[in-house]
């Protein structure tokens, strides 16, 4: 992160393991559980790649728009909920309810929240960010190089 390559590497890095690999996870997860008898595709598999797809979209949107929000300098603020966050909760519930009818909702919903115009201090209160240093509100304090 010292140099615009840098930050524009570990954007990239994210989106492969944050974007695109949740979302393969996902539609595997929804794909590979058991069927009820039936011919040709069910509403929750179609609905599935789908979301599918609208994650992994939205990723590749919201690491996008943050490379030129940020020109690749150090962020002091997330536009959208980061990559990293949503993947813990699509990762989490593919690997838990994977035909759960909520699930592909619960997918579009944190999508749209990755690329959702609102701005997010980094640290949500708890860590000050600045383009120099981090400080926690208690006796933490790291200079940023």
């Amino acid at each position: 992160m010292k140099s615009k390559f840098g930050a524009t590497f570990d954007q990239l890095a994210d989106l492969c393991c944050f974007g695109i690999g949740p979302a393969i996870f996902f539609v595997r997860q929804a794909l590979s559980a058991p069927r009820e008898e039936q011919s040709g595709w069910a509403i929750r598999e179609i609905l599935a790649i789908l979301m599918g797809y609208a994650y992994m979209a939205c990723s590749v949107y919201r690491i996008t728009r943050e490379l030129i929000v940020h020109d690749g300098s150090r962020p002091i603020f997330f536009v959208g909920i980061p990559t990293n966050l949503a993947c813990i909760f699509v990762v989490s519930v593919a690997a838990g309810f994977p035909t759960s009818q909520w699930t592909p909702i619960v997918v579009g919903i944190l999508s749209f929240m990755m690329v959702m115009p609102v701005k997010i201090p980094k640290g949500m209160g708890l860590i000050h960010v600045t383009e120099t240093e981090v400080k926690c509100n208690t006796q933490c304090n790291r200079k940023v190089d």
